[in-house]
């Protein structure tokens, strides 16, 4: 499908009048419980009195603890968790507290619900100041597998250093450029560190059948969004023959332009990351918008190998490296 043709199904949408995406959460002055309200799907509330989401309600008081930040120039950012399971229990905490840190530059979005009713939420980062309409938009989704929590550390790390923009060439990129960021697409999933949902669907194998409601979520932010790229973030899992890192391009001439910008990164940091374009089963995310709506999109895959010391940060170092060099090749 062409982006005429996406854009003509977007316009239907609001026509018929389909619901926006998410729900922008304003956070309170002061870091009081609250009743975060989950939905059912896009638009249906439900009480929340039916809803008894494990340590949801709790989440706001948790930012009252000291937490290290990240430096800028003239504010502090939170320093994302860095556990090995990385929870909805672990990093929600953290979304809320980088929202409140920078509330001219960060909104937080309620996308919908999983399966078991954890709130799937997403971070937008854009430059501070009056909207401009040329910026360009990256989504970055992570965590569709809940057992591959180094995509949720390098997304978090990503999404910080992007806020921070400790350098001039990265202050510049942020000026040029909105993120939107899922840290974990898989909720239900992460908590329990298992590949699939709740509902034992891969949620990789679902985009365009929509089995699942996490699909559905995602699928909904993307159309109502409007991203100019799709990055979808995984991790190689250490099993006995571990593919080699990639970066699989779907949709175009833009897709592969990022890809090798991505190998080309990765290589003069001295790490192996393959740039390929591949035709094939577009039930997967970088596919089913590359293939089916024209929206470039990237399947990045990274990998450790727990028996070599300091593996795990390396990977995350070269999926750090993949995301930005994608970002600048965005930003032109």
């Amino acid at each position: 499908m062409s982006r005429l043709s996406f854009s003509l199904f977007l316009s239907v949408q609001v026509l018929l009048g389909v619901p926006a995406f998410a729900q922008f959460v304003p956070l309170p002055e002061e870091a009081e419980p609250v009743q975060l309200s989950p939905r059912q799907g896009p638009s249906e509330l439900v009480p929340s009195s039916q809803l008894p989401i494990e340590n949801e309600a709790n989440l706001v008081p948790q930012l009252r603890s000291t937490r290290p930040t990240l430096d800028s120039r003239s504010f502090s950012i939170p320093r994302p968790p860095n556990g090995f399971g990385q929870t909805p229990d672990e990093v929600y905490p953290w979304m809320f507290a980088v929202a409140r840190s920078r509330p001219d530059r960060v909104r937080l979005l309620r996308l919908g619900l999983s399966s078991q009713k954890r709130v799937m939420w997403g971070l937008e980062i854009r430059p501070a100041g009056k909207p401009r309409p040329n910026l360009k938009k990256l989504a970055v989704i992570c965590r569709q597998h809940g057992n591959e929590p180094e995509a949720t550390v390098s997304g978090t790390r990503f999404a910080a250093q992007f806020l921070a923009a400790s350098t001039p060439a990265a202050r510049v990129l942020a000026q040029k450029m909105t993120l939107l960021i899922v840290p974990i697409a898989n909720p239900d999933g992460a908590a329990v560190y298992k590949r699939r949902t709740a509902q034992n669907i891969d949620m990789n194998r679902d985009w365009g059948r929509n089995q699942s409601p996490e699909v559905r979520v995602l699928t909904q932010m993307v159309k109502s969004w409007k991203p100019q790229f799709v990055i979808d973030n995984h991790q190689w899992l250490p099993l006995k023959n571990i593919p080699v890192p990639m970066a699989e391009a779907s949709g175009g001439q833009v897709a592969r332009g990022v890809a090798q910008s991505m190998s080309q990164s990765n290589a003069s940091r001295g790490f192996l990351l393959a740039a390929r374009s591949r035709w094939g089963l577009d039930s997967l995310c970088h596919r089913f918008w590359g293939q089916r709506f024209g929206v470039p999109a990237i399947l990045l895959e990274t990998r450790h190998q727990p028996s070599i010391q300091g593996a795990r940060d390396k990977a995350i170092e070269q999926a750090l490296s993949a995301l930005w060099a994608a970002t600048k090749t965005l930003a032109g």
